[in-house]
């Protein structure tokens, strides 16, 4: 026996390694590498928590204008792979990068890269930022 089969880690090991461990598992590493594209894409960890309500919204984003196109299908094949034909478990990880790779290009695009994303830079830099409270006391 070896480390991994004593008890902290043998029943997760285990329970991982069923039908329902195994989708899990592939559920669970999207997730993750939608939060980390999220994280990456901003610099920053508070568009996490503001993006978890709006995960379904940014996944069609991603199909219509990022690679989402690509990634979902993978993400699913891989997944029936996964489950089916018992793959190690650490090769889930491809669909933690599959996805932050995603999401990272997705929003960067939307958010920075993207025509609409150039237009509002231009407009903010015509355009003199002024508080509510600066034009009332004019």
């Amino acid at each position: 026996m070896n480390r991994f089969d004593d008890y902290p880690y043998g029943p997760v090991l285990s329970a991982l390694n069923t039908l329902l461990g195994r989708a899990f598992l592939v559920i669970a590493a999207s997730g993750v590498g939608f939060m980390l594209g999220i994280v990456t894409a901003f610099r920053s960890f508070k568009p996490v928590w503001l993006a978890l309500d709006e995960m379904i919204l940014l996944g069609i984003f991603s199909i219509f204008y990022g690679i989402g196109l690509w990634v979902f299908p993978l993400i699913f094949l891989f997944a029936l792979g996964f489950v089916l034909r018992e793959w190690r478990l650490r090769y889930a990880l491809l669909c933690t990068v599959l996805m932050w790779v995603n999401m990272h290009r997705t929003i960067r695009w939307t958010e920075f890269d993207g025509p609409m994303a150039q237009t509002k830079k231009v407009i903010q830099e015509v355009l003199p930022v002024t508080s509510p409270q600066e034009t009332a006391h004019k």
